[in-house]
């Protein structure tokens, strides 16, 4: 049993954590745009992309999401991975 604890934490850690930030970017993005915010721009190291959103004077907006949404994922799914082993020791 202890050999599927990690698989199960990482896959489930990182696809929450894909989907909770494409939520939370689209609610950013959509309330942003009729708020009046500002325009975001997210990155890893100034060239890969995690999020963009582009605000037009009309009042559309745009989302671009980067693949530095994925690697953040896989991040936090491997720190869920190896939390859940320090967690479970057995």
């Amino acid at each position: 049993m202890k050999k599927k604890v990690p698989i199960v934490a990482f896959l489930s850690g990182t696809m929450l954590l894909f989907f909770l930030m494409l939520i939370l970017f689209f609610i950013y993005g959509s309330i942003g745009s009729m708020q009046g915010w500002p325009p975001l721009n997210l990155s890893l190291f100034n060239e890969m992309t995690i999020f963009k959103s582009i605000v037009s004077e009309n009042g559309s907006f745009q989302l671009a999401f980067g693949p530095g949404i994925l690697l953040i994922s896989l991040a936090g799914g491997m720190l869920n991975a190896l939390l859940a082993l320090w967690l479970n020791p057995k």
